[in-house]
């Protein structure tokens, strides 16, 4: 570059000096793997870019030659390179985000991410964590687990790994105390006081996946209008749970069904008129035994099999007890069923 008054310039294939630089500082455009010429003394600001393609360092050689009073020359070369300490680390293998499914069997509720673990690349020393504590070991549940893995070195630099593991349970949920087949029939004889009635009871069921119960942020259990502990009608009827899997990838499950059958199992026979209270004239409410308060079943039945209840509604019955020496008393255990007693 000598005789053009220049410290920087460039030199391509065919001219030497094809583009010079006037003074230090000003800007120009390097084009990739293009060699930059200038003269430097010791203590001179060496600038950073152009950076290697992928790389974190500018590559530098400066020779240096001397030439005697005769003509002799004599040249030094040294070669250094100027790292950019504002540059970041990089991820060079970075996960990419995947759906797992647990395996079939039921006693197993979680499973590792088992990704190939992310790796760096940088001139720096490179220290990298999992923000959560978490890695390609840590078993997941069923759910979204996002990773986040941050890669720093020692000038305080960052780089960010992101990507997210969703574990899905496809297992099928399973009814808990729902009537088998070997009692799917809940029978009943009639009681005594209720007449056509009787008090029946079971276990509501419940939801359960691989051993557990579930919740109701997993789960929605639809529950019948009819209970346990209601007074149920002569005949079958039939009870249905339903639940609905919150899971968006998983099927309606199954229903649980069972039948309540009451059955009269005594023969009618007329002894006359028994020791019950009747409503007297000027008394307003209903007699003794009758139903005054709880839920009442009202069936239909099917005209072709009087035993079978085809539909039923449930209401609710708040009556008074004629007599001043009734009141409508609780009956069955459950609150339910409430009946005019003496």
């Amino acid at each position: 570059c000598s005789g053009l008054g220049t410290k920087y310039c460039i030199v391509d294939t065919d001219h030497w000096c094809s583009k010079g630089i006037d003074e230090v500082g000003t800007s120009i455009v390097i084009e990739t793997y293009e060699d930059i010429y200038f003269k430097a003394s010791s203590g001179d600001s060496f600038p950073i870019p152009p950076q290697d393609p992928g790389g974190d360092s500018t590559h530098y050689t400066v020779s240096a030659i001397a030439t005697d009073g005769v003509g002799n020359k004599a040249t030094t070369t040294i070669t250094f390179s100027v790292i950019d300490d504002r540059e970041p680390p990089r991820f060079t293998h970075c996960p990419m985000s995947q759906t797992l499914i647990l395996p079939n069997d039921s006693s197993i509720h979680s499973m590792p991410g088992a990704f190939a673990p992310p790796t760096t690349e940088s001139d720096c020393t490179v220290n990298m964590w999992e923000l959560g504590g978490k890695d390609e070991t840590t078993n997941l549940t069923e759910g979204v687990h996002l990773f986040d893995y941050v890669a720093e070195d020692e000038h305080g630099n960052q780089a960010s790994c992101k990507f997210q593991i969703t574990i899905l349970d496809k297992n099928d949920l399973v009814w808990k105390d729902c009537p088998q087949v070997s009692n799917v029939n809940l029978t009943e004889p009639t009681d005594a006081l209720l007449g056509r009635y009787a008090i029946v009871q079971w276990t509501e069921p419940t939801i359960y996946r691989r051993g557990k119960k579930l919740n109701s942020s997993q789960v929605t259990i639809h529950y019948p209008d009819l209970k346990p502990g209601m007074a149920f009608p002569l005949g079958k009827t039939q009870v249905i749970y339903t639940a609905t899997d919150l899971r968006a990838h998983m099927p309606t499950p199954n229903n649980c069904e069972f039948e309540v059958e009451v059955v009269d199992l005594e023969d009618p026979t007329f002894v006359g008129w028994g020791d019950v209270h009747r409503c007297q004239s000027g008394e307003s409410g209903v007699p003794e035994y009758e139903q005054c308060g709880g839920y009442k079943i009202e069936v239909t039945k099917n005209i072709t099999n009087f035993r079978h209840n085809v539909n039923y509604t449930v209401s609710t019955v708040d009556f008074d007890c004629c007599g001043a020496t009734m009141s409508c008393q609780e009956y069955g255990g459950t609150g339910l069923y409430k009946m005019c007693r003496q």
